[in-house]
């Protein structure tokens, strides 16, 4: 009896039955034909096909796609999976494993392909190594998830092209395009997550509003906001905040248009190969141009220090990701522990502000950094910030209060007590003689959401 051709029937099941409950896209690398199992492949062509309309794949979706292509994958079987995928968590090895028995099952067709052909008259020896080597190839690909990942650039084209007119540029001059990536980087407590808000909803009204000078050069930005530490109301007091300090009623149309560009969820379990299925579901499902990640610890499930753990997360999880999507990563941080003596500390010493591996600095292709100003003397607290942008800040179009191009924004908590928002201050600001109290639990801190 002839032995079944190698499958991973189990771990196919697996894949689509946390696509379906989870509504997920494919494993990244992966495409329909992978599958052993026809019925595996029709569920893999439905989620597929879902997903590039930018359809959520779910029981119901699925099941109606099924019938649209002529399938005869029942619907109780689609109800299972569902079930099933409930009930665990995407897994990197479940893909590994149907990528396996892909290339286990193209190396035993071309092992009898070749038994074949070696016993034909006039069989050439060097045409079956070549199609042995193109098949080498071939596997080593799907090993590596499939796709192509390298891009040539074209010499004419490079020579002739215009950066003003650069069709991928979303904010600044070409501060960041699509694909891109910023980490902002700011101490605990400082207010990263209130000014993720005051970005999201400025970017989100462009071009009326702005990023406290950084603009956006394709209108009106959609942004994915994924966070971890903050629950609900924590979310809804910075965004009443930002909200009142940019002067937007609560009943007007402008909250409207924000309510179809700005997009909050909390995620405190998946990390890493989960975190990067969530990232691409969310950013396909909103079609989103920005998303913003708070705090990247958060999300890693590796030890950021570590330069290898860190580069898997950044270059294998998260930038296909920005390639296939275009959406531009907001990667929130902290500092590292304050140094005693800053007086020597340069701008570019900045952009590695970071804790963790220099990667994180290196990968991510800009880099804003939210300092705290000098406590006046007797002031153990003042609101008073300056966020710099010491890697590519020069493209970012910010203009200081002479309207002279600067890398820095000077920057202060509401004056408005009680009230969680951003603003931008006078350079010349001279820091109050009493702390202010804090909006919320008594503190001396303005506020740290």
């Amino acid at each position: 009896m002839e032995q079944p051709p190698p499958s991973a029937l189990d771990a196919e099941r697996h894949i689509l039955a946390v696509c379906i409950a989870q509504s997920l896209p494919l494993p990244d690398g992966l495409i329909p034909s992978d599958f052993w199992e026809p019925q595996h492949q029709d569920l893999a062509a439905a989620i597929s096909g879902l997903i590039d309309e930018g359809t959520a794949p779910d029981e119901l979706t699925v099941t109606q796609r099924l019938r649209e292509l002529g399938s005869p994958v029942e619907a109780f079987t689609v109800s299972d999976l569902s079930t099933t995928g409930q009930f665990i968590q995407p897994n990197a090895a479940w893909s590994h494993a149907v990528i396996k028995a892909l290339n286990l099952r193209k190396l035993g067709e071309q092992a009898r392909a070749v038994l074949k052909v070696v016993n034909e008259a006039g069989a050439d020896p060097e045409a079956i190594v070549l199609a042995q080597e193109q098949l080498a190839k071939s596997l080593t690909r799907r090993k590596g998830h499939g796709k192509e990942t390298s891009q040539a650039f074209d010499f004419r084209t490079m020579v002739d092209a215009d950066k003003d007119l650069d069709p991928s540029c979303v904010l600044g001059n070409r501060f960041l395009c699509r694909g891109g990536s910023c980490l902002l980087v700011s101490q605990t407590g400082a207010g990263k997550s209130a000014l993720v808000t005051h970005a999201a909803l400025s970017l989100a009204l462009a071009p009326g509003h702005d990023f406290f000078g950084i603009k956006s050069r394709k209108g009106p930005l959609t942004s994915v906001i994924i966070q971890s530490e903050n629950d609900e109301m924590d979310v809804a007091e910075s965004i009443q905040g930002t909200l009142d300090g940019m002067g937007i009623p609560r009943g007007s149309q402008l909250v409207d248009q924000l309510a179809d560009r700005v997009f909050y969820y909390r995620e405190a379990v998946k990390t890493g190969e989960a975190f990067g299925l969530l990232l691409r579901e969310l950013v396909t499902r909103h079609k989103a141009d920005c998303v913003w990640i708070d705090p990247i610890l958060g999300f890693a499930g590796v030890d950021l220090s570590d330069q290898e753990a860190a580069s898997h997360f950044l270059r294998h999880i998260i930038q296909p990701v920005l390639q296939d999507t275009g959406v531009i990563l907001f990667s929130v941080h902290h500092t590292t522990k304050p140094a005693k003596d800053k007086s020597s500390t340069s701008l570019g010493d900045l952009a590695y502000a970071g804790a963790g591996s220099a990667e994180l600095a290196n990968w991510h292709r800009s880099v804003m950094v939210l300092t705290k100003d000098p406590t006046a003397e007797g002031l153990d607290e003042q609101p008073f910030y300056t966020l710099r942008i010491p890697k590519r800040g020069g493209r970012a179009g910010l203009k200081d209060d002479q309207g002279n191009y600067t890398s820095s924004i000077p920057l202060r908590h509401s004056r408005e007590q009680g009230r969680i928002a951003w603003e931008r201050r006078s350079q010349s600001t001279v820091a109050p003689q009493t702390a202010l109290p804090s909006p919320s639990k008594g503190s001396p801190r303005r506020f740290s959401a």
